[in-house]
């Protein structure tokens, strides 16, 4: 009798992946159609957000699983999340809602690829690209990074699929290339040089969720780490105080964990925010208690100018002690976290690093603005000059230190593969670049400074044949050396207060 159980081989897709894929794409092309206006840059986007589902959908699966929701439904949840940061990174003010449920007819002039592929070649193709780049990950918190594989995945429509998975390419830095470092493999930088900050643990590992004790019945003092035990809908959002114990921040909410971004916790590690539908859910960790605050459009992000204020959105930037969002210039998709900047009565400094073709014929900026006038003003610098032709499209949040220096995760260009990050100055020079292919080093992400020389990245990724772990790296700016400062032993979201001063 021939075998009816699903099949093993990651290759072979599952029936319903292609199922969702034949609900949603048409649903999503009419939303991606309105962030575009133009139909192939329209299908490109469409099939990229699904590509980026179909690397997590066993996960999202799993998730419907163990909530009893019906097959596809964490997957609806985290497409309307990536739309909704596609949406922010068009510059978009009003909201576009994506209607996943609305029927869409077919068109009679469909393109000439949609009259041969059926649907379930559209999902085996995306379920194909998704395999094929499966360690190649794309955080929420993160943003999609758009041009590369919006490239990439036309590329694949177009193009018959590959015989064998390609081996991991290794960014090349050449040597005699000043202030340009490689970011080993996972397996090397667990062996790297260790660097211990009192308070965190040399391994952030909180345990059973179900067992720790509630947030809003223990309180913390302080915060040193936030986390998620994994990426899928419903995971928890856990607290290390600094008495070294874990809490369950009971009050985030069942739905938060999942778009828990590297900014979610405030500088003074009193505050933790968490991105809504139609708000943010902030929780007080010194005494457990949430709140939500509505806005009057999804926020795409979070990101804290100070210790009391947290930008939501163009003219959605709340003030904790005031209970009301009071008017700013921009928002948070781009704006820089401070680190080691003393706390003001007002909010801190508001600055911007965007990116290379957002616009299309724009480079990359670092835009400054004044909020303590009468009317905010702005400076914008070019990124220019040495090293600036590694710097593609931005990635996830960023972070600064003392108003003076910037670091974000961007797609590495100038023939590297992977991501780069790189260190700006606010007058637009590339002060240093880290290269990492994270096929071999894991996806990388900003979460810091330790001090205004030593910035700080996590690591994803699996070391061998063992379950996925977190690395928490320091990065050395005067002369590259990367230390190892903790690992953590899930695989979710991460987010760190200001260190500065701890070592």
């Amino acid at each position: 009798m021939a075998d009816t159980a699903e099949p093993r081989d990651p290759w072979a897709v599952p029936a319903d992946f292609t199922a969702w894929v034949e609900r949603r794409l048409r649903p999503l092309e009419r939303g991606t159609r309105q962030l575009e206006g133009e139909d192939q840059a329209a299908q490109s986007m469409a099939r990229e957000l699904l590509t980026v589902v179909a690397a997590r959908w066993p996960r999202l699966r799993r998730a419907d699983t163990r909530h009893g929701d019906p097959a596809g439904t964490a997957a609806d949840r985290y497409l309307q999340q990536l739309f909704a940061r596609e949406a922010a990174d068009a510059g978009l003010r009003d909201a576009i809602r994506l209607d996943l449920d609305r029927p869409v007819p077919v068109p009679r002039d469909q393109p000439s690829y949609a009259r041969t592929l059926t649907m379930a070649d559209e999902a085996a193709l995306l379920w194909e690209r998704a395999k094929t780049t499966s360690r190649r990950r794309v955080l929420i918190g993160a943003g999609l990074g758009g041009f590369a594989l919006v490239a990439a995945v036309c590329r694949m429509i177009w193009a018959d699929p590959p015989e064998d998975e390609p081996t991991p390419r290794h960014p090349r830095a050449e040597a005699s290339r000043s202030a340009v470092d490689t970011l080993p493999a996972a397996a090397d930088q667990a062996r790297l040089t260790t660097l211990r900050v009192p308070g965190l643990p040399a391994e952030l590992a909180p345990g059973d969720a179900a067992k720790l004790p509630a947030l809003s019945a223990d309180p913390v003092t302080r915060a040193l780490a936030l986390l998620t035990p994994s990426a899928t809908v419903g995971t928890p959002v856990l607290a290390l105080g600094e008495d070294g114990r874990w809490r369950r921040v009971d009050q985030a909410g069942d739905r938060v964990g999942l778009g828990m971004e590297e900014s979610a916790l405030s500088p003074d590690g009193l505050h933790a925010a968490f991105a809504l539908v139609d708000g943010v859910r902030v929780v007080d960790l010194a005494t457990g208690a949430g709140r939500t605050y509505p806005t009057p459009e999804q926020p795409p992000a979070v990101a804290w100018l100070g210790p009391g204020h947290l930008l939501l959105g163009v003219d959605a930037l709340l003030d904790l002690r005031a209970e009301r969002l009071v008017p700013c210039p921009a928002g948070p998709v781009d704006a820089v976290t401070y680190r080691g900047v003393v706390p003001l009565s007002g909010p801190g400094p508001l600055t911007e690093l965007l990116s290379v073709g957002q616009p299309a014929a724009a480079g990359a900026r670092v835009r400054r603005w004044v909020l303590d006038a009468a009317k905010p003003g702005e400076t914008t610098v070019a990124i220019t000059g040495e090293r600036a032709d590694l710097i593609g499209p931005f990635q996830g949040p960023g972070f600064g230190h003392g108003d003076g220096v910037l670091a974000r995760v961007c797609s590495a260009r100038s023939g590297q593969q992977g991501q780069a990050v790189g260190v700006f100055t606010t007058d637009g020079a590339v002060r240093r670049v880290l290269l990492a292919d994270e096929s071999v080093t894991g996806a990388v992400r900003v979460i810091g400074w330790l001090d205004p020389r030593r910035v700080l990245l996590r690591c994803v990724g699996r070391v061998g044949s063992g379950p996925a772990r977190q690395r928490i790296l320091a990065w050395d700016l005067r002369d590259g050396h990367l230390a190892l400062m903790a690992t953590v032993a899930v695989e979710g979201g991460l987010s760190l207060p200001d260190l500065t001063g701890s070592v």
